[in-house]
């Protein structure tokens, strides 16, 4: 898969391609585990995969933005061509440019691996293991609702 710096570097040049003075893109890609009790039990689980961009555009000092669950072209090409729609219906401000670039430092050790490898089925085996001790505290206790995500 192509990296997010490029994907957003493409989508910043249809956008520029396509009329816009200027224009930034984000882009983000991940994956969410949840599960669900009820009633004592294993409700739901699910893992769940997702993708957007957010493309912003400045046309005669106007500002657009769009975003798209995708990464590609087509889809891209779409919310370039909305956001300048939006950025021609809106009205003109002196401030809306973008600011010079800056370089960024990159950030180390915020991330935890172990994250990234976060399954269903540990999601699963986490949640019974906070369900099993309030049940075996006291067998009046009920699990109404809860849950566990990340």
């Amino acid at each position: 898969m192509e990296s997010l710096l490029g994907i957003c570097e493409r989508a910043v040049e249809l956008a520029l391609a396509a009329g816009a003075d200027e224009a930034e893109v984000y882009a983000a890609s991940g994956k969410n585990v949840e599960v669900q009790l009820q009633k004592n039990d294993i409700h739901i689980a699910k893992s769940m995969m997702s993708d957007g961009l957010g493309i912003r555009v400045f046309k005669n000092r106007s500002l657009g933005f769009a975003f798209v669950n995708s990464f590609g072209e087509e889809g891209i090409r779409e919310s370039v061509a909305r956001a300048l729609g939006i950025a021609a219906a809106a009205p003109p401000d002196e401030n809306n440019i973008l600011p010079d670039p800056t370089p960024l430092e990159p950030v180390s050790g915020i991330s935890d691996p172990e994250a990234e490898r976060f399954s269903v089925d540990g999601a699963v085996e986490q949640s019974l293991a906070m369900l099993r001790p309030a049940r075996e505290f006291d067998s009046r206790v009920a699990v109404d609702w809860g849950g566990l995500s990340g």
